[in-house]
């Protein structure tokens, strides 16, 4: 904050008189002045409603979908709201704080908050609405696990050097070894601000481990 406006405030709590003199007085904005002055003397009272969900729990719910999403489970909308409905209808007729809170002031129909509520959620706590990419299981696990790639591209390095096909470009193939979705499930996910949403999903060629992850070079020597 600059001087002029701190000296302007305390002239105004020294001398009690009106923001528009001081404002005049000191040559400065009357807006900018009662924004200052609001700040810092006064505070902002509670209107409307109180949240449907005590404030602690909504920071846990969106701990919850952060952690989910990092670790390739995002959720959807309809996910969260399946999740809070069912702790509301879990915790609604207890005797305790959150029971008490929840009777007062849930304002959610059937129990179950609306995908509105979903999106203030998503928007109150800096998480994102995106579109995820699907990613298998032994790809989200390799993914994060340095010592395995390094050693993945070693030992790629190794075979095509040994098969003398560095310089020959017709001898390398991109191949996906899957040829249909395994997840049809279309729509958004809530993930973390600025950082891309995977969802994980798995499949008999995963559970075996994934040929091409685990042995490179018989998978080269298959193709060359």
């Amino acid at each position: 904050m600059h001087s002029e406006i701190k000296d302007c405030l305390a002239y105004i709590a020294e001398h009690n008189i009106s923001v528009n003199s001081a404002a005049k007085m000191f040559n400065l904005s009357e807006a900018t002045i009662r924004r200052h002055r609001y700040s810092e003397h006064y505070i902002r009272p509670q209107c409307g409603h109180l949240p449907s969900l005590p404030v602690d729990l909504e920071v846990q719910l969106a701990t919850v979908i952060r952690t989910s999403a990092r670790h390739g489970f995002a959720l959807t909308k309809r996910d969260v709201c399946e999740l809070v409905s069912e702790y509301v209808k879990g915790v609604w007729n207890n005797d305790n704080e959150q029971g008490k809170y929840l009777r007062r002031n849930c304002s959610f129909i059937n129990f179950t908050p609306s995908e509105d509520w979903v999106t203030g959620l998503i928007t109150r706590h800096h998480l994102s609405l995106q579109k995820s990419s699907t990613i298998e299981r032994i790809r989200f696990d390799v993914a994060k696990d340095p010592f395995i790639i390094y050693d993945f591209f070693d030992v790629l390095e190794q075979v095509v050097d040994d098969l003398k096909i560095r310089n020959d470009p017709s001898s390398f193939y991109n191949m996906d070894e899957i040829s249909f979705c395994l997840d049809p499930q279309g729509g958004k996910v809530i993930g973390i601000l600025g950082e891309n949403t995977k969802k994980v999903t798995s499949s008999a060629w995963t559970s075996q481990k994934s040929i091409f992850y685990a042995e490179p070079v018989k998978c080269i020597e298959i193709i060359s």
